[in-house]
C-alpha cells in the first residue's frame, strides 16, 4: 500500500483531480498508472483497447453510451473526450477488480465525491 501512496503522491495531482504516468509502452500496448481524486471526461479510443485493474478505491464505469460535442484528445488519431455521455450501463469497481472495454467504446470513469481511486490501464491495439 505504501508504494501506491507513494507513487501517487509522485505523480501529483493537476487541477482536474487526475494525474497519469505511463509505466511501460511497447507501441501496440502500454501500461498507465492513473489516480483520480475527481471524475473527468468521458473518453473513445476508436483503435485501442482498455483493461483496468482497480488498485485503490472504488469506480463507477459507464460505457457504451453516446458522447456528446466530443472533442479530439491526445496525440493518437482516434483519441476523443467529452464532459458528458448520455445512455449505456454502468459497472462498480472496487480494489482488485478488472474490467475491459473494447476499442470503439465510449466510456466514463467516474469517481464518488470526497473519494479518490488509483487503477493500471493497459491499453493495446
Amino acid at each position: 500500500m505504501r508504494f501506491w501512496g507513494a507513487l501517487r503522491f509522485r505523480l501529483g495531482l493537476n487541477s482536474t483531480g487526475e494525474a497519469g504516468q505511463i509505466l511501460d509502452d511497447q507501441g501496440s500496448h502500454s501500461l498507465i498508472m492513473v489516480c483520480r481524486a475527481h471524475t473527468g471526461e468521458a473518453e473513445l479510443h476508436k483503435e485501442w483497447a482498455d483493461g483496468i485493474f482497480v488498485r485503490t478505491g472504488t469506480l463507477t464505469v459507464v460505457y457504451g453510451g453516446t458522447m456528446a460535442a466530443q472533442h479530439p484528445f491526445g496525440k493518437r488519431p482516434g483519441e476523443f473526450h467529452s464532459a458528458s455521455m448520455e445512455g449505456g450501463k454502468t459497472q462498480i469497481l472496487h480494489q482488485g477488480d478488472v474490467m475491459h472495454i473494447a476499442a470503439g467504446i465510449p466510456h466514463w470513469v467516474k469517481v464518488t465525491a470526497g473519494e479518490s481511486s488509483c487503477y493500471l490501464v493497459v491499453k493495446e491495439r
